[in-house]
């Protein structure tokens, strides 16, 4: 098991890891640019909490009003999360359901939680290319991450640590100017946020991102509304 002080000490890294990603977001929005698409046609296997319905109504309805000011992917019950791990993304992916088989061993491994995680979803930001709900987690967001991490490289698999606890909320698909934005610049900096959020699960699956698009398949799903 993890020292409790460990954990501590790898949280507040974290933290000021995202508090740094989520300076330049801020950082976007003072400057003189506009949005731009990135190209996201590719596949991975991902781990990721999803949130109550209740969240997700929430995400759902920010997402629709972004897409009416500027062409987005949009987020809603079916695709919005907040990542655990992505691993093998690649251009040519093809899924292995041996390979989803052992990463539920590796969630399952780590169940009954022992604390409850709970992320405050405190403001909305964008930068150049997607928009996102900015979380703040508690310690166990981490201490499960960090858990699952560990697990899994005894199985023999590296991951790779989240750079946040964010939500993504838009991923954008057209080129806009800085005057060209004012309207969406004005609803992420106007818009109530979400709050606190308790994931209702982990689940395993695998992501596909096309052109205009982006899909999370869950091959398996795990409660987390006892732990």
């Amino acid at each position: 098991k993890l020292s409790l002080i460990h954990i501590l000490m790898s949280f507040e890294s974290f933290l000021e890891q995202q508090d740094g990603i989520y300076e330049s977001f801020k950082a976007f929005i003072k400057s003189d640019k506009g949005v731009v698409p990135k190209s996201h046609r590719q596949g991975a296997y991902m781990i990721a909490f999803r949130h109550s319905d209740e969240i997700t109504n929430k995400i759902m309805d920010f997402s629709n009003k972004v897409s009416k000011l500027v062409r987005s992917i949009k987020y809603d019950k079916s695709n919005a999360h907040t990542t655990i791990i992505i691993f093998q993304a690649k251009d040519d992916f093809v899924c292995d359901t041996k390979m989803l088989e052992r990463l539920s061993e590796v969630v399952e491994g780590c169940l009954p939680l022992l604390e409850r995680v709970v992320v405050d979803y405190d403001c909305w930001l964008l930068n150049q290319d997607a928009g996102v709900a900015a979380g703040k987690p508690n310690s166990a967001f981490y201490g499960v991450v960090e858990q699952i991490v560990n697990q899994a490289s005894k199985k023999g698999m590296e991951f790779r640590l989240p750079w946040g606890a964010h939500i993504t909320v838009a991923r954008f698909l057209e080129s806009k100017s800085k005057d060209e934005i004012k309207e969406l610049i004005q609803l992420f900096k106007t818009e109530l946020p979400i709050g606190k959020s308790k994931p209702v699960s982990i689940d395993v699956g695998y992501l596909n991102f096309s052109s205009d698009d982006f899909k999370y398949f869950v091959f398996k799903s795990f409660n987390l509304s006892n732990s």
